[in-house]
């Protein structure tokens, strides 16, 4: 099978510099591979989700019905197992490079068909993790707010700092076969040892991801503001209708910013793995060989 070499390994001390440079380099050359596999997963997905979206729009009286409930949680149960079924996919790429310092050029993911659905499992199991600990944390803060407002001063920045350490989980989870719980303690571990790293890298890549995400979901939001005038219109007895091609315009916009919503998350994962090695190998006592800017 033909590879695709990186020219940076995985677990190897960089300054945070070299991590974001080094993600950027491994993105730059993999983008592709990534791209015409994540396709296969993510095409169906975003389809239904678009099409889902588009009823809303022609039926606006959804947002005050049953129906509208069922569509959401339809939403909710497909885009959770397409979440777990593409992370899975990311998650698995970089751990083949991880294991090899390279990705195979795959044509299609017939060869990670069992690897695909066993880390399906495990992504699955992250994010219910994560969003257990998360309610939990959540509903300490609303429990002691009641009590007095003066508590978050102390419970908002305890979630914070609590929270930055779980984005190791699924490194440690998927890469290094250890048990949920082994994994939960590890992540904790060099998630407050380097918290400040993990936090500064996590910040600069949510910030870019959410901006690039505004400047290309701005058309599907001035659709939406649109398309809620226009109901509003006919309840007051006004002319409010859209024209007949609306729904599709609804439907592509929708399909490109979903599109752009998965791929974005390779901005996050991506960092976060060159962190997560580069902790490894400080933790392992590896040879310390640090990136220049």
């Amino acid at each position: 099978m033909d590879t695709q070499v990186s020219k940076n390994m995985l677990y190897k001390t960089r300054t945070l510099a070299g991590r974001l440079t080094s993600s950027f380099g491994f993105l730059k050359n993999n983008l592709s591979l990534f791209i015409k596999l994540s396709f296969y997963i993510l095409c169906p997905l975003v389809v239904i989700q678009s099409i889902l979206n588009a009823i809303i729009i022609i039926y606006p009286q959804f947002y005050f019905s049953i129906g509208y409930f069922v569509v959401g949680f339809l939403i909710l149960i497909i885009s959770m197992i397409g979440n777990c079924i593409y992370g899975s996919l990311i998650y698995s790429l970089i751990q083949q490079y991880a294991e090899n310092n390279y990705i195979p050029l795959y044509k299609n993911l017939k060869p990670l068909h069992t690897i695909l659905l066993k880390n399906a499992g495990k992504v699955f199991i992250v994010i219910c993790t994560v969003m257990a600990i998360f309610f939990l944390l959540l509903a300490l803060t609303f429990l002691l707010g009641y009590l007095t407002y003066y508590t978050l001063l102390l419970t908002v920045p305890l979630i914070l700092f609590l929270i930055i350490p779980l984005n190791y989980i699924p490194y440690v989870y998927l890469f290094e076969k250890k048990s949920w719980i082994d994994s939960l303690k590890k992540s904790f571990k060099i998630g407050i040892k380097y918290w400040s790293s993990t936090f500064a890298i996590l910040f600069i890549m949510v910030m870019l991801s959410l901006f690039i995400l505004m400047i290309i979901g701005f058309p599907l939001i001035f659709g939406y503001n649109i398309a809620i005038q226009a109901y509003q219109a006919i309840l007051a007895g006004e002319n409010g209708s859209l024209p007949f091609y609306f729904p599709y315009l609804i439907f592509i916009l929708s399909c490109i910013y979903l599109l752009s919503m998965y791929f974005s998350q390779l901005l996050i994962i991506v960092p976060m793995a060159f962190q997560y090695g580069n902790a490894e190998a400080v933790e392992r006592g590896l040879d310390i060989n640090h990136q220049s800017l």
